[in-house]
């Protein structure tokens, strides 16, 4: 039985929130989270976002290399005045290809995106059996006394996500971790 009191995935309501997006802080359940990777001074590690805020990363990335290509080919324009040689170099190896990658990878997120969503939507509701749901819900209530309540869903999907890097589905890496913590 599930209380009726935990948080709700806003795209699926029938589903119990087992974690938040990292950007917009708002709970989902764990078909809708991404894991983005970052990089920072102190080494690497991983974001989890709904869609709307991990597209909103990408077409981020992707205007940053449209804007590069714009100030360059400006740019090269102004020298091409002055140097023709210097001017045509920074257009042609600088300016052209910045313009040309950002506009691609725009183009193929948002394509990718849309595609992914309406895979998504199908495999979610497979995937949506009440039992291996009512498991990880269980597992993640263990979880929180265990590791709190920061810590929890992070450290839960983490062991999820490193059953189903052996092969298995990922109900089949939540019954198998369960089976092996005692849980089932």
């Amino acid at each position: 039985m599930v209380p009726s009191d935990l948080p709700r995935c806003p795209n699926h309501p029938d589903r119990v929130a087992v974690s938040f997006c990292n950007d917009c802080r708002q709970s989902y359940c764990d078909g809708c989270l991404s894991n983005y990777a970052v990089e920072g001074r102190s080494g690497g590690g991983y974001l989890y976002l709904c869609p709307g805020c991990l597209q909103s990363r990408y077409l981020d990335a992707a205007d940053r290399y449209i804007v590069v290509g714009v100030v360059s080919l400006i740019i090269g324009f102004l020298i091409f005045l002055v140097q023709p040689f210097m001017g045509a170099f920074m257009i042609v190896i600088l300016g052209l290809p910045m313009l040309a990658y950002g506009f691609y990878k725009r183009r193929l997120y948002v394509k990718d995106t849309s595609a992914r969503v309406e895979g998504e939507k199908t495999t979610v509701e497979e995937k949506s059996q009440p039992m291996s749901q009512d498991i990880y819900l269980g597992m993640l209530i263990e979880y929180t006394r265990m590791f709190g309540t920061v810590h929890a869903s992070i450290m839960l999907e983490n062991e999820v996500r490193s059953y189903m890097e052996t092969g298995l589905t990922r109900e089949e890496a939540i019954r198998k971790l369960a089976e092996d913590r005692g849980y089932s």
